[in-house]
C-alpha cells in the first residue's frame, strides 16, 4: 500500500480475491510451520491491499470472527467449554474429534501481521484492539488447560500433605511433571498400532501441536496488540495480560512456548516503564516483580519448577529487568533491588545457621561479606516477602537458579556484575548444605560467576589469556578477598588424621582453589597481585596433602599460579621435594602417607613446568631432577610406589629430556633405563594397580623419545639402527593396550616431521634414504601384524586377552602408509625386498578389512562399517601397483580390490573412507594399465571411473581433489596442470579426459551404471 502496489488486473477481480483469501485461510490452518506463515503472510498482505480503512476493518472483522468459532471448536474438544452434545465430557478425555481439531494460530498470526504493518491502519477507535487482546486472552487460557502444568483444587477434606503430588515433589525434588492430558505419550509412534489406536494417537497430536503454536502465537500477539499505536489499553488490561503471561512462564513445560511468553512479557514492560499514557502504568513491572518474589517465596505456594532449573520464572524475572530503561540522571532501581533479593533468598536464615557459619570463619555477620544485597535491602520493595521464606529449602534452590540465569545474561551485566562477589559467596555457603539440590544449583551459580567474571573459558586446564588478574578481581570485590582467605584458613585447620585418612570439613575449599588456579599468573599481574595473593601460599601447601585427588590437583595448579618468579617456584619445589625425602625415609613402607607424597610431586610438577631454561636455574633444575630420580628409582624399579606417584616422577624426567634434547643425554639415558624397566614389569606380571595404565603409558611415551632421536639419522648405518629399532619394538609388541598405543602416538608424530624432512635433504643419496625408511616400515608392519593377530592369540600368562585395539591398528597402518608413499616416491621396488613384500601387504589388508582369504564369499564376509577399511584399501593399493609394475597382477587379486573398493565407498559412507578410495585408486595405478591386456582389466577400470566422476561432485573438497587428480593421471595428463580451482572446473576436466580415454559407448556405460547404482533403492521405498 504504501508503493502503490496491487494485484494484476486477473486477479483483483472481486471473485480472484475471495479465491485467493479462501487459499489463504487454508494454509493458514496447517500444523506445518511453513504453510501456515505462508497463509498468514498472505492475509495480511491482502488486507494490506485494501484501499479504505473500512475495507480493511471488515476484513480483519471477518478473520476475528472465524477465529473465534474455531477457538470455540477447539475449547468443545479439549474439554476447557462445555458442549451440549456432549453431556458425558470430562477434562482429560478426548470427547470430541481431536482428528479434526482446527488450527487457528494462523489467523491470529495474520491479524498481528496487520497489527504490526505500521502502513495498515485499522482504524481509529480501540474496540477492535480490545475484543482481539480478549480473543488472545481467551486462547492463551484454552492452550494452557492443555499444555500447562496446573495444579488440581483440592478438596477442603483432602489433606494436601498426602496426595500424590506432593509425594512425587518430595520424592523428586524440582521435577519436571509430565502433566496436561498425556502430551508425552501423545507423541509416540503412529505406525505399527490397530487402527482405532492409531486414530486416537494422531488426535493426541494433533490437539497438543495446535495447543503449543497457538500458546506462542497468542504470547506475540497479546505484546504486538498491548504496544500498538493506535492502540490506548487501559491498566488494568495491560495488568491482566502481565499477570496471565507470568502464569503461562511459571506452568508451561515447553521451553519454546516459555521464551514466547518472555518476550511478550518484556516488551509489555518496556511499553509501561516508556508508555505516558497512564503514570500508573510505571508500576506494573514493580507489581509482576513482587508476584514472581512471591510465588518462590510464599510458605503456602512455593512450589517445583514445571521447566529444569527454574527456567520459567527465571525467564519473568529477565524479562522485567531488562525492560528496565537505563538512565544517566537517575541510576536503575528495580534490577539492583530483584538481584539483591535473590542473593538474600538464596542464603540461608540467621535462625537455622548463617550467623553460625559465619561465626566459624571469623566474621562478625554475613553483611560485612554480602555487601550489595546487604546495602539494596535498607529500601527493598520485597522485605516482607523475605520474612515469611525462611526454612524454605526450595526458595534457596529458585533464588539461585535464577541468579544463575540473571549473571548468564548479557543485556544485564551492567547490573549482575556488581552482585557477583555476592553470587560467589552465596554459592559457596551452599556448598555447606546437606541438600543435593542446593548445593547442586551453588555450583550452577559458582560456574556461571567464573565463567563471567574470572575467566571465560570454559574448557581451560588453568588460566586462559582472557582471565581476570588477582589485582582487578580483589580490589573490585575486596569483601571477597577476607571471606575467601578465612574460609580457606577455617578448611585446612579442620583437616585431621583420622585413621591414616585426611578429612575435610569444608566442601567449598575445592571451588575455591578452582577460582585461584583460573587467576592470570600473578607473575604477569604485578607486585601488588603478590601482596593479595601470597597469605592464600600456605593454605594452598597444606590442601596438597589431602586425600581428595582432585583437590590436590588443583591445588598444585594454583601454586603454579601464585608464585610470582621462576626463583621462588625453584625454592618452594625444593622444599616439597625435602617433605618427600623425609616420609620416604620411613622404613615402614605401609606407614607412608602416599596422598602426602603425590601431592608434593603434584606441586613439583606445577612448579617445573614452562620454567626458564637459562643459567643459574637450569642447573638448579637438573640438581633438583637428579634428586628427584635417585629418591625414586628404586621404587619405580619394583613397583613399591603408588603407580600414580611414579607416573608423575617420570613424566618430570621426560618432559625434561624433551625440552633440553641433546643437551640432556644422561638425563635421557636415566629416562630409558627407568622406561624400559617399567614396561618390562608391566610385560612380565599382571599389575591391576589403580594408575598402572598411565603409568604404562607415560613410560612407553618417555622411552620412545629416547628412541626415536638416532633412527632418523641417514648417516647411521643399518647394523647401528637395528638395535634402536629392536628397542622401538617392544613397546609396540608389548601386551598392555595404553603402552601400545601411546608409542604408537609418538611414532606417528615422528614420521610426520621426519619424513619429509628426509626426503628433502639434498645431501643425502636416495639409497640411504631409502634404508632409512625401509628398516622403519619393516618394524611397522611387524609390529602390525602382530596386532592384527591378537585376536588370534592366547596369551596364557594373562587372565584375559583383549584382542587387538583398532585405534593402535588404526595409527600404525598410517604410519605405514606414510612410508610406503615415501618409498615409493623413492622407486622402492617391493616385489623385490625380502622384508616388504606385496603378498606380506596384501594378507595383512585382508586381515584388517576382517577377511581370511580369498574366496567367493569374501565380500558377504566385508563389514562396510569398520573403521580399519580406509587405510586397509590404501596398503592394499601397493601391492596391486607392485605386482601391476611386475606384470604379476592376477584377476583375481584386482577383482577383489575393485569390489571392495565399490563396497565401502557409498554414498553414507564418512568422508573418510570415500578419500581413500580416491587415493588407493590413484596409488594402485589400475587407470593406467593397457586396455589391450583382457576384458576385466577394462571393466575394472571403467567401473573405477565412474566411482571418481561421483567423486568429483563429492561434497568433501579433499574428495574431490584426490578424484581430480587421479582422473587427470589417467588421462595421462602432467600433474603440474591440474588445478582444480573450482568444482565445476574439476568436473568439466575429468569429463573431457574421460571421454578422450574411453569411447563414447563406454562413456555411457559407466555414465549409466552411476545413475543407475544412485537410484538404488528408491523403487523400494516408493512401494
Amino acid at each position: 500500500q504504501a508503493r502503490n502496489l496491487s494485484f494484476p488486473t486477473r486477479f483483483s477481480s472481486p471473485e480472484s480475491i475471495r479465491h485467493i483469501q479462501a487459499r489463504s485461510i487454508y494454509l493458514a490452518s496447517s500444523p506445518r510451520q511453513r504453510e501456515a506463515d505462508t497463509g498468514s503472510k498472505m492475509l495480511a498482505f491482502l488486507c494490506g491491499l485494501l484501499r479504505t480503512e473500512e475495507e480493511r476493518c471488515r476484513n480483519n472483522e471477518y478473520i476475528l470472527a472465524l477465529l473465534i468459532e474455531r477457538l470455540d471448536i477447539m475449547a468443545m474438544i479439549i474439554g476447557a467449554k462445555s458442549n451440549d452434545d456432549a453431556p458425558d465430557t470430562k477434562k482429560g478425555t478426548l470427547f470430541g474429534d481431536g482428528t479434526k481439531m482446527p488450527m487457528a494460530h494462523g489467523l491470529m498470526m495474520a491479524i498481528r501481521l496487520a497489527i504490526e504493518n505500521d502502513s495498515i491502519h485499522l482504524g481509529k477507535t480501540d474496540a477492535f484492539y480490545e475484543k482481539f487482546v480478549t480473543v488472545c486472552c481467551m486462547a492463551l487460557e484454552q492452550s494452557l488447560y492443555v499444555v500447562a502444568d496446573t495444579e488440581e483444587n483440592t478438596s477442603p477434606e483432602e489433606d494436601p500433605s498426602t496426595s500424590d503430588t506432593q509425594m512425587r515433589s518430595s520424592s523428586t525434588p524440582l521435577n519436571v511433571n509430565t502433566g496436561a492430558i498425556g502430551a508425552n505419550a501423545g507423541y509416540s509412534s503412529i505406525k505399527g498400532v490397530a487402527e482405532d489406536e492409531a486414530i486416537r494417537r494422531y488426535a493426541f497430536q494433533r490437539i497438543i501441536m495446535a495447543s503449543w503454536l497457538m500458546t506462542k502465537e497468542a504470547c506475540a500477539s497479546l505484546s504486538s496488540s498491548i504496544t500498538c499505536k493506535e492502540f490506548h489499553p487501559s491498566m488494568s488490561l495491560i495488568k491482566a495480560v502481565g499477570s496471565l503471561l507470568i502464569s503461562t512462564l511459571t506452568s508451561l513445560k515447553h521451553q519454546g512456548a516459555a521464551f514466547a511468553a518472555h518476550r511478550a512479557l518484556q516488551v509489555i514492560s518496556e511499553f509501561c516503564f516508556t508508555s505516558s499514557v497512564d503514570e500508573e502504568c510505571v508500576s506494573l513491572p514493580l507489581l509482576w516483580a513482587k508476584r514472581l518474589v512471591s510465588d518462590i517465596s510464599g510458605a503456602d505456594n512455593v512450589r517445583d519448577s514445571t521447566l529444569r532449573r527454574s527456567t520459567g520464572y527465571a525467564l519473568g524475572f529477565l524479562s522485567i529487568m531488562r525492560s528496565e530503561p537505563p538512565s544517566s540522571a537517575t541510576p536503575r532501581t528495580l534490577s539492583p533491588d530483584i538481584l539483591g533479593t535473590l542473593v538474600r533468598l538464596s542464603l540461608p536464615s540467621t535462625k537455622t545457621g548463617l550467623d553460625k557459619y559465619m561465626d566459624e570463619i571469623g566474621l562478625n555477620s554475613y553483611s560485612d561479606t554480602v555487601f550489595y544485597a546487604t546495602s539494596v535491602s535498607r529500601s527493598s520493595h520485597f522485605l516482607d516477602f523475605e520474612d515469611k521464606c525462611r526454612d524454605q529449602w526450595r526458595t534457596r534452590v529458585h533464588a539461585l537458579n535464577i541468579l544463575r540465569l540473571a549473571i548468564l545474561d548479557a543485556p544485564l551485566a551492567s547490573d549482575t556484575r556488581l552482585f557477583i562477589s555476592d553470587a560467589i559467596v552465596a554459592s559457596l555457603i551452599g556448598y555447606e548444605d546437606s541438600r543435593w539440590t542446593i548445593r547442586n544449583s551453588a555450583t550452577m551459580v559458582f560456574a556461571a560467576a567464573m565463567l563471567r567474571v574470572v575467566d571465560a573459558d570454559k574448557n581451560a586446564s588453568s588460566s586462559s589469556g582472557n582471565a581476570i588478574t588477582a589485582t582487578e578481581l580483589f580490589r573490585r570485590y575486596p569483601m571477597l578477598l577476607d571471606f575467601l582467605l578465612r574460609l580457606m584458613k577455617k578448611g585446612v585447620e579442620d583437616m585431621r588424621l583420622e585413621n591414616n585418612r585426611i578429612e575435610l570439613s569444608y566442601p567449598s575449599l575445592y571451588p575455591v582453589l578452582l577460582l585461584l588456579s583460573r587467576l592470570q599468573p600473578v607473575a604477569i599481574s604485578g607486585e601488588a597481585a603478590v601482596d593479595l595473593t601470597e597469605p592464600f601460599i600456605p593454605s594452598i601447601l597444606k590442601c596438597l596433602m589431602h586425600r581428595q585427588h582432585k583437590i590436590r590437583l588443583v591445588a598444585a595448579f594454583s601454586l603454579h599460579n601464585l608464585l610470582p618468579n621462576d626463583c621462588g617456584r625453584l625454592a618452594f619445589a625444593d622444599e616439597l621435594l625435602a617433605k618427600c625425602e623425609d616420609m620416604l625415609r620411613n622404613p615402614k613402607r605401609q606407614q607412608i602417607e602416599w596422598n602426602s607424597v603425590h601431592g608434593a610431586l603434584l606441586g613439583i610438577q606445577q612448579l617445573l613446568s614452562n620454567m626458564s631454561n637459562s643459567g643459574t636455574l637450569l642447573s638448579r633444575q637438573d640438581e633438583l631432577r637428579a634428586r628427584l630420580y635417585r629418591l625414586f628409582e628404586s621404587d619405580i624399579e619394583t613397583f613399591r610406589c603408588p603407580p600414580p606417584c611414579a607416573s608423575i616422577v617420570l613424566e618430570i624426567l621426560t618432559n625434561a629430556a624433551i625440552l633440553q634434547g641433546k643437551s640432556a643425554l644422561n638425563l635421557k639415558r636415566d629416562v630409558g633405563r627407568a622406561c624400559i624397566k617399567v614396561l618390562a614389569e608391566l610385560q612380565r606380571s599382571n599389575c591391576n594397580h589403580i594408575g598402572i595404565a598411565r603409568l604404562g603409558a607415560i613410560a612407553s611415551r618417555g622411552y620412545c623419545e629416547c628412541c626415536l632421536e638416532g633412527i632418523w639419522d641417514p648417516m647411521m648405518d643399518s647394523s647401528k639402527r637395528e638395535p634402536l629399532l629392536k628397542s622401538l619394538s617392544f613397546p609396540l609388541e608389548n601386551d598392555t593396550i595404553d603402552v601400545r598405543l601411546n608409542a604408537t602416538k609418538v611414532i606417528k608424530k615422528s614420521i610426520c616431521l621426519n619424513i619429509h624432512r628426509l626426503l628433502s635433504r639434498s645431501d643425502v643419496t636416495s639409497d640411504s634414504q631409502r634404508d632409512t625408511i625401509r628398516d622403519i616400515a619393516c618394524t611397522l608392519l611387524k609390529a602390525l601384524m602382530i596386532e592384527l593377530n591378537r585376536n588370534d592369540l592366547l596369551l596364557s600368562d594373562k587372565a584375559y586377552n583383549l584382542g587387538m585395539h583398532p585405534p593402535t591398528v588404526r595409527r600404525l597402518s598410517r604410519c605405514l602408509i606414510e612410508c610406503l608413499h615415501a618409498l615409493w616416491a623413492l622407486d622402492f621396488s617391493f616385489e623385490d625386498d625380502g622384508k616388504i613384500s606385496a603378498t606380506c601387504i596384501w594378507e595383512m589388508s585382508l586381515n584388517m578389512l576382517g577377511l581370511d582369504k580369498e574366496s567367493n564369499e569374501i565380500f558377504s564376509r566385508l563389514n562396510t562399517d569398520n573403521l580399519l577399511n580406509g587405510n586397509a584399501v590404501e596398503l592394499m593399493a601397493f601391492s596391486i601397483q607392485a605386482w601391476a609394475s611386475t606384470n604379476n597382477l592376477t584377476n583375481t587379486s584386482l577383482r577383489i580390490f575393485v569390489e571392495i573398493l565399490t563396497l565401502i565407498s557409498e554414498k553414507q559412507a564418512s568422508w573418510r573412507l570415500r578419500h581413500s578410495v580416491a587415493v588407493a585408486t590413484e596409488t594402485s595405478q589400475v587407470l593406467q594399465l593397457s586396455r589391450m591386456t583382457n576384458d576385466f582389466i577394462l571393466a575394472s577400470q571403467q567401473n573405477l571411473i565412474g566411482r571418481l566422476l561421483v567423486f568429483l561432485e563429492d561434497s568433501d573438497p579433499d574428495v574431490r581433489f584426490v578424484a581430480g587428480r587421479a582422473i587427470m593421471q589417467a588421462g595421462a595428463k602432467e600433474m603440474s596442470s591440474f588445478k582444480p580451482s573450482t568444482s565445476q572446473l574439476v568436473t568439466e576436466q575429468g569429463y573431457d579426459l574421460v571421454s578422450n580415454r574411453f569411447s563414447s559407448s563406454e562413456t555411457s556405460s559407466m555414465l549409466l551404471q552411476s545413475i543407475l547404482e544412485s537410484c538404488r533403492g528408491v523403487a523400494d521405498v516408493l512401494d
